[in-house]
């Protein structure tokens, strides 16, 4: 039942001469029975070597260095059957593509200190640096939904090194884009300001206007 191209040439030598040794006396028999039965139980699959070495190179990372994900993949993967020489070669297929694979787990560092220089008590999160009165609703909204989001990008473990360091990136880019809930008036009253024309006024009350 078995064939030759599951296996490694050396290992089915050893069966092939087996097979061939003399059966002349009952002893023979016996020498020549044990001798098929240890080649059958040492036969090497042809793919087994390449499995030995995916399995070296799997035992060689390390967990936490990679999204929990990703680490799923590859312990599934070590984990698939090898009992025939097809298997083997899936399973050397499978521990392959899976380390190719694995995605490096980001370092969160900056972004933690990102979104605890927001607060002002820090770490503990509760109170913002920043007033919310001070700010048109819209542009807080889309402030605070950024840190939030952020918060959540720091506690996902499967978060990439570019989904952190976008999220930092956007607690920067939003408070930037924060627009004072006066501005608007102000803008109007320098719209109206700059209808006004010297000339037509006296230069006490235009003085106060320029200082303004």
């Amino acid at each position: 039942g078995k064939v030759q191209a599951d296996y490694t040439s050396a290992s089915w030598t050893v069966l092939t001469d087996a097979l061939v040794l003399t059966e002349a006396t009952n002893a023979l028999i016996v020498t020549k029975t044990t001798a098929i039965t240890n080649a059958i139980a040492a036969l090497v699959f042809a793919g087994q070597a390449d499995l030995n070495a995916a399995v070296i190179a799997a035992n060689g990372k390390v967990e936490t260095d990679y999204t929990p994900n990703s680490w799923t993949v590859l312990t599934t993967a070590l984990a698939l059957p090898y009992s025939t020489n097809a298997l083997v070669v899936a399973k050397t297929t499978a521990i392959t593509n899976a380390i190719t694979a694995l995605v490096s787990r980001a370092n969160k560092s900056a972004l933690t200190t990102a979104i605890n220089a927001e607060y002002s008590n820090g770490a503990t999160r509760t109170t913002y640096v920043l007033a919310s009165t001070d700010y048109t609703g819209d542009t807080w909204t889309t402030y605070t939904n950024a840190i939030a989001a952020a918060i959540v990008v720091e506690a996902d473990l499967n978060a990439t090194v570019s989904e952190v360091t976008n999220a930092t990136a956007l607690i920067a880019s939003t408070k930037t884009a924060l627009v004072f809930a006066g501005k608007a008036a102000l803008d109007a009253a320098k719209a109206a300001a700059a209808g006004k024309v010297q000339a037509d006024y006296t230069s006490a009350s235009w003085t106060v206007l320029t200082d303004a």
